[in-house]
């Protein structure tokens, strides 16, 4: 084999154990602060001096594609975290944890934007395909065992409270995992190449995830998925039939596993859910409030959204200071389960960061979905560059902008890699690989 192939082959290899590896992760405290720590973290760190050289020797490629605007923008928005943090630090008198875990996160989702900009660039269109169908039968794979304890009435793996998590360490966060995965899936769907065997499994695997998103029993997803759905739609990404035929795959291998088991349908839970936190929201009374953080959630949220408007209008430049939210919510001595930082990612930025860090970082995502809806619109040059992969990521930033609105999920990997890998497609391998495989005389 050719030192060409194997390079090809492993780089394929590696994206593919990726794609695996930022759908795992687990939740570790420390000094009473949740960690989320995800797998791809620990192996990106072990090939770290692979990835740093490969990002020194692109490094005009990596700023060619990022753009001024996009750099600029990322400049001020650490500046305005590190006053931030600052200014959280002086407010409480010390240095939360939780604040300088949300700080140290953002140079890591710089990373991981970065990285995703880099793989576009060293790799060929079909490396990024097999991420994606490697990112999607993942996702088959835990549903698909999901299923099965559901139809055995087990609780076996991927449970918590009978609600899907998968390996996201969190139900929410396996939602938005599975809203992205079945977002690639539609846009997948589009691709003219595939033949008609491919096509057949890739809508089965969308209608599995599909199964898989509303067994997490997320309400915010759901409201996320009908928003990039008839996103989808507008924008010709996917047709109406393919679509009621992916949502009655969906709906067969959401109810089948309930009916067979004699469990109670899912949607009398949803309904029994909401009406429960609509009473609960209602009432004054201790005795009425429901026990559980999801529960809960909906009168402990909009309290957090009235208390994240009073600190903005009180500190409207520059913000409170990181962790000053959560800090004010421990001190005064709530239950747990009503200790809640802000669900809500522009709330939080306007509270903590100010109007400078939520525009900047405001302005990140909107030169970024601008960037990724160009390359979506542009017309394709050769038949196998088709970009339904940038269409799949354009549908991941709605999904994720309307979950934000709910939950605070600006720190997720998946959505900063795969914007990386969509604001740019292929262009030539990495630049020490091309001058070493060069024939002598080539120029």
């Amino acid at each position: 084999m050719q030192n060409g192939d194997l390079r090809t082959r492993a780089i394929s290899y590696a994206l593919i154990l990726l794609a695996v590896l930022v759908q795992v992760q687990t939740t570790l405290q420390l000094n009473g602060t949740a960690i989320r720590i995800n797998a791809a973290d620990i192996a990106l760190a072990v090939s770290g001096p692979v990835i740093l050289f490969a990002f020194y020797t692109n490094i005009p490629r990596l700023k060619e594609i990022a753009g001024t605007q996009l750099l600029v923008l990322a400049v001020i928005a650490t500046v305005s975290l590190s006053i931030s943090l600052f200014r959280g630090y002086e407010a409480i008198s010390g240095l939360s944890t939780w604040a300088a875990i949300k700080y140290a996160g953002w140079y890591v989702l710089l990373f991981y934007l970065a990285l995703g900009a880099l793989i576009a660039i060293v790799t060929r269109p079909a490396d990024r395909e097999r991420f994606a169908v490697g990112f999607i039968f993942f996702q088959v794979i835990v549903v698909m065992v999901f299923l099965a304890s559901e139809y055995a009435s087990r609780n076996w793996l991927f449970h918590v409270g009978g609600r899907l998590t998968g390996f996201a360490g969190n139900t929410n966060a396996m939602a938005f995992y599975l809203l992205s995965g079945l977002a690639l899936a539609l846009a997948y769907l589009r691709h003219n190449g595939l033949s008609r065997r491919r096509r057949m499994a890739v809508s089965v695997a969308a209608g599995v995830v599909l199964a898989g998103i509303l067994f997490t029993k997320s309400i915010a997803v759901l409201i996320a998925l009908v928003s990039i759905l008839l996103f989808a739609l507008i924008v010709h990404v996917t047709t109406l039939m393919r679509l009621v035929q992916i949502l009655a795959l969906g709906w067969a291998f959401w109810m089948v596993p309930q009916v067979v088991s004699m469990k109670n349908p899912l949607i009398d839970n949803i309904v029994d859910k909401l009406s429960g936190i609509v009473v609960d929201a209602g009432s004054t009374e201790p005795e009425h409030h429901m026990t559980g953080r999801y529960e809960a959630s909906v009168r402990v949220r909009v309290e957090g959204y009235r208390e994240a408007l009073s600190m903005w209008k009180e500190h409207p430049v520059l913000g409170e200071g990181l962790g000053v939210h959560l800090h004010r919510q421990n001190l005064a001595e709530k239950p747990e389960n009503y200790t809640l930082q802000i669900h809500n990612t522009a709330l939080w930025l306007l509270a903590e960061t100010g109007l400078v860090g939520f525009l900047a970082m405001a302005g990140i995502f909107i030169v970024i979905i601008r960037k990724v809806w160009i390359r979506s619109r542009a017309s394709p040059g050769e038949p196998d560059t088709e970009l339904w992969f940038e269409s799949g990521v354009l549908l991941i930033l709605v999904g994720w902008a309307v979950m934000s609105l709910f939950h605070e999920l600006m720190y997720q990997r998946i959505v900063w890699l795969f914007a990386g890998m969509a604001l740019t497609a292929p262009v030539e391998p990495l630049i020490l690989w091309k001058r070493v495989s060069a024939p002598v005389g080539d120029a």
